[in-house]
């Protein structure tokens, strides 16, 4: 009974809270207004012959930043930024006589555009906490995301917006105009909107990208160093109501399941939006990286469902690392969703949001998030509170955070995050609490050339985030340093910088978990393409996360060395290469027990519409170590040969057909059987281990159909899978060859979507 208690008290908080925001963001948009002046429509064709771009600003001091030179662009762009109520446009004019090769590759939407493009990185608040990226190739195609914490970009947003490309003998222009409804933004108290902005050009041919203002996104400081713009200020309202469709058939089982369900988005203004989802299609239409992962701690993937990733930068607070305080992968991995709601505006200063999803099921989980944030120019600060309720479980995690830029060279970022989990046990009266306690803390200097960095962080042994975050580990102390130096070099030659990344760690309990210096040069030769060299030492250490909480793995010191190519566009063709020797294992001797991880790949630009790409990995291991249960583990002599081929056909705008395919395969002979002592010292036993040989397969073959805007049809056929032979034993070529013939799926989907 209590425990039904606890559930209803959280549906309750969660719907009154949604219902309270939206209620408060109606009362502000019944009374909000269109500011300034009405303006005849623009019509995107690439072609700027409407009286209204006569009143646009200009930007045409592009610098070579790529190789970041900064000396003036040797190509003259222009872009012109103009305000309308329809949204913000923007026109490229890209000067290139026909002694400059044009590359007009066309890509499915948000791949790697491998062609001359168009960039804005804006952010419309002017805050520095993030900003929305538009990139327009030369054959059309659209690739958009969000970037925060300065550099990092989100390719899973896919806003609404329109553009249009024209050529010339003389140069190529790019139209652009993204809707006010795209994105959120803050409430302006006049009738101007203070926006920053970074625009950018990429010449493929030459390998070169101009940019204002003169920074890269290369940099540890590049979204706070953005060009400050005001503009007019609009408001637009917006409706979408996307439903759907799909039936699949499972061809093992001989079954079919149909489903159907609705996403709606509501934006009556760039104040508010609510985005709901009514038993959303989480089929597979886009696949993920097969990954074979034999350590301690999970793969991290990113999320690509629309209902997730629209408008999810308000909630992403990291920890340590990579982690992440919200991870909405989480959300549907056990069960189906019936429905989930996001709320997301700004009033008063303050941006805020809320999401609540509710799987079904006895297994089926109750999702709660609440933000807030009030963001400035120097001061941004935060609040996160997350909640996941099950029959078994009450999780809850506070998180406040902080980011002070006191001049234009440095930033201090802070986080002090709360846990508190509840197992209930059955019967109730058994039920315990834990609470844990985690910081961050660190200090960032981002000068013309150098970068220093130094951040600290503390995982208390009972900190848990990980019912709804991503958290690789608790009981943790680490320190970080990094540094990075950018020489300025003349006109014609490579332009190389230098990286230095120091780091210590240890637990709660104060055993040395080892410090590690990682040295490392990026080079951009002239002409395209890229370069670099790595070291890496890590000292002898322990290892409290391979035995699964069975003791502790002493391991020895290890040295790492690496280098990579990727050269320019060579015709249709490029190419990269990277070798890298390293010690695994627990062999002490510095030229005994090193592996080798070879890789190399190439791309193949067949027509302006076909790619064809490919890319393999080869690892090799004298002693490989893996847990076998226990304090038991492995000392295996292993073979891993990992191959992907990518397939983009493009034959119109609104046609696209994608092959995907994936062969992972594992084999691992030759098994000394080693346990931990009570010191964590590994001796070795007489204990029998299989080979372990685990093959994986994964291809998708997807066709897509875009009616319009929202309106698509997708045809997906997937097979594959992940099997283990222990007793079977062939060599990696035969276990390769049969990798394609693994049927562990086989799964043909149709889905509909229609956008109204």
């Amino acid at each position: 009974m209590e425990n039904q208690h606890r559930s209803i008290n959280a549906h309750i908080f969660h719907t009154s809270l949604a219902i309270n925001l939206l209620l408060r963001a109606l009362l502000l948009c019944a009374g909000q207004s269109a500011i300034g002046a009405q303006a005849a429509e623009l019509k995107i064709d690439g072609v700027f012959d409407e009286p209204a771009w006569a009143q646009a600003q200009t930007l045409d001091d592009l610098v070579l930043v790529e190789p970041f030179t900064k000396v003036p662009a040797q190509l003259k762009t222009t872009v012109r930024l103009l305000a309308q109520p329809e949204g913000l446009a923007l026109a490229f004019v890209c000067m290139q006589p026909p002694e400059v090769v044009r590359t007009a590759a066309v890509r499915a939407r948000d791949a790697e555009p491998k062609s001359d493009t168009v960039t804005a990185v804006i952010d419309f608040d002017g805050t520095g906490q993030r900003a929305y990226l538009f990139t327009v190739g030369l054959g059309g195609a659209q690739r958009d995301g969000i970037v925060s914490g300065e550099f990092n970009v989100n390719p899973d947003w896919d806003g609404v917006w329109q553009s249009a490309v024209t050529q010339t003998e003389q140069a190529w222009n790019a139209e652009l105009l993204i809707p006010w409804s795209a994105v959120p933004m803050a409430q302006t108290l006049t009738d101007q909107r203070r926006m920053t902005i970074n625009v950018s050009r990429a010449v493929w041919s030459l390998g070169e990208v101009y940019a204002y203002p003169a920074i890269s996104s290369l940099q540890s400081r590049y979204l706070s160093d953005f060009a400050v713009v005001s503009v007019p200020s609009f408001s637009q309202s917006a409706l979408t109501i996307v439903p759907y469709a799909s039936v699949g058939a499972n061809l093992l089982a001989r079954s079919t399941q149909s489903r159907a369900g609705v996403d709606v988005a509501w934006r009556p203004s760039s104040l508010f939006g609510l985005t709901a989802a009514i038993r959303p299609d989480f089929g597979q239409v886009e696949a993920d990286t097969l990954v074979l992962n034999f350590d301690a701690i999970e793969v991290f993937n990113s999320d690509k469902r629309p209902f997730f990733t629209e408008n999810q930068a308000l909630f992403q607070v990291n920890g340590a690392s990579s982690d992440q305080l919200v991870y909405t992968r989480r959300v549907g991995a056990q069960s189906e969703i019936d429905g989930a709601l996001k709320v997301t505006g700004s009033a008063n200063g303050f941006e805020y949001g809320t999401l609540v999803a509710n799987e079904t099921g006895a297994l089926g989980s109750q999702y709660g998030v609440l933000r807030v944030l009030r963001a400035s120019e120097r001061l941004s600060t935060g609040y996160l509170f997350t909640h996941v309720d099950t029959d078994q479980r009450q999780a809850s995690v506070n998180s406040v955070d902080l980011q002070w830029r006191p001049n234009s060279t440095q930033s201090l970022d802070a986080a002090l995050i709360h846990s508190q989990i509840e197992d209930l046990g059955t019967p109730v009266s058994v039920s315990q609490t834990s609470n844990g306690l985690g910081a961050r803390l660190g200090w960032k200097f981002a000068g013309d050339r150098t970068d220093i960095g130094v951040t600290t962080s503390h995982y208390g042994r009972y900190l848990d985030f990980n019912d709804f975050g991503f958290q690789a580990r608790n009981s943790l102390i680490q320190l970080d340093i990094f540094g990075a130096l950018r020489p300025e070099a003349p006109p014609g030659v490579e332009v190389v910088s230098y990286n230095a990344y120091f780091s210590a760690r240890r637990n709660d309990a104060g055993v040395d978990l080892g410090k590690s210096l990682f040295l490392y040069t990026l080079g951009t030769p002239v002409g395209g393409g890229a370069s670099g060299m790595q070291f890496q030492w890590e000292s002898a250490a322990f290892d409290d996360l391979s035995s699964r909480g069975n003791g502790l793995l002493k391991r020895p010191a290890r040295v790492f060395v690496r280098y990579y190519r990727q050269s320019r566009q060579r015709g249709k063709w490029q190419a990269n290469f990277g070798v890298q020797n390293y010690q695994e294992g627990l062999s002490e001797s510095f030229w005994r027990g090193r592996a080798w991880n070879i890789a190399s790949g190439w791309s193949y630009q067949a027509t302006d519409r076909l790619t064809i790409d490919n890319n393999v990995r080869w690892r090799a291991s004298p002693d490989w170590l893996t847990w076998s249960g226990g304090n038991l583990f492995a000392r295996y002599q292993r073979h891993q040969f990992i191959s992907t081929v990518n397939v983009n056909w493009i034959p119109s705008s609104k046609h696209e057909l994608r092959l995907k395919l994936q062969s992972n395969i594992v084999n691992a002979r030759n098994a000394r059987a080693v346990r931990l002592s009570p010191t964590g010292d590994p001796y070795a036993v007489a204990v029998q281990i299989a080979p372990l040989q685990v093959r994986s397969f994964g291809l998708q073959l997807r066709f897509r159909y875009e009616f319009a805007p929202l309106r698509e049809l997708y045809v997906v056929y997937a097979r594959g899978g992940v099997e283990r032979e222990d007793d079977n034993p062939r060599n990696s070529i035969e276990l390769f060859q049969d990798s394609f013939l693994l049927r562990k799926s086989d799964q043909f989907l149709v889905k509909m979507r229609w956008g109204f």
